[in-house]
């Protein structure tokens, strides 16, 4: 498997993160403070944007994607949510039950290898835009 890094592509990915980040809490701080909606419903809708638009913006901005094979994209980007959460919560009990980490300092220890997993697999797997023979 070729995998040439893209400077280009991971500063890309990064800017979309932060993008995606802000997006969350602003539309959180938004529904709670301005629109007074139950914290746990503006959690899960802020979610859904978030999670809507940094799938979009990775698509087209980060790996310049077809949308012509959004349906694969999706079902992969859906799989890798699921990877994504597996290890952040494999890494995040290890350390704190095993190595005594606190849980923030753990959590952001977590956060930094789930932004380099996320990426490898956006940009191999995901965004691929090969092996859409193997569809999942």
């Amino acid at each position: 498997m070729n995998f040439a890094f893209s400077n280009v592509e991971f500063i890309r990915y990064v800017f979309i993160g932060a993008v995606t980040s802000a997006l969350y809490f602003g539309f959180s701080y938004f529904l709670i403070r301005v629109l007074s909606i139950d914290y746990q419903l503006a959690a899960s809708l802020s979610y859904i944007i978030a999670v809507g638009f940094h799938f979009f913006a990775n698509l087209r901005f980060t790996f310049n994607c077809e949308k012509k094979d959004l349906y694969i994209h999706a079902k992969r980007y859906i799989a890798m949510m699921l990877i994504n959460y597996i290890v952040v919560f494999s890494i995040l009990t290890f350390l704190v039950e095993t190595m005594q980490v606190e849980g923030y300092i753990a959590s952001a220890i977590s956060m930094f290898v789930l932004i380099f997993l996320g990426f490898v697999l956006s940009k191999l797997w995901v965004y691929s835009k090969k092996g859409f023979n193997n569809h999942v």
